[in-house]
């Protein structure tokens, strides 16, 4: 009898050992799982930070064909800060035109983000009045 007595104690008590075990499995998974979440909004911020840079960029090519600021250039939004890495022009550029590879960076709350702009950008001095100053031609992040 005392043997059957036993059995069930050791039978109960890795029951409750494995219940506890899976309990506290997830417990935690909801505890990481919340800090991933957070993650991607703090990466999201990132990349809107990093494209509104390259818009800065852009938008300052399209008002100054010749636009080239010391770089890395900082620029500072309500949100927070990105740089201008490096405007470098692909190609040998013609009196109408010529195209560039913008590159940007951000960090918010420890998360980075990096994007590469490729643009074709019209001489204003060639273009007609009508025409889009710029053409996008791709827009990628790189990480």
């Amino acid at each position: 009898m005392k043997k059957r007595g036993f059995i069930a104690l050791m039978s109960v008590i890795i029951l409750s050992a494995v219940l506890l075990g899976m309990a506290a499995t997830a417990s935690m998974a909801g505890f990481f799982a919340r800090f991933s979440a957070l993650d991607r909004e703090y990466k999201k911020s990132a990349l809107g930070l990093a494209d509104s840079c390259a818009n800065v960029a852009l938008l300052n090519l399209a008002q100054n064909y010749a636009y080239a600021p010391a770089l890395p250039a900082i620029v500072q939004l309500d949100t927070g800060t990105c740089t201008i890495q490096s405007i470098n022009t692909l190609g040998a550029p013609s009196a109408s035109s010529r195209t560039v590879l913008i590159a940007t960076s951000a960090k918010y709350q420890e998360t980075f983000s990096t994007v590469e702009v490729n643009a074709t950008v019209l001489n204003p001095a060639s273009a007609s009045p009508a025409t889009d100053p710029i053409t996008v031609n791709s827009w990628r992040e790189t990480n």
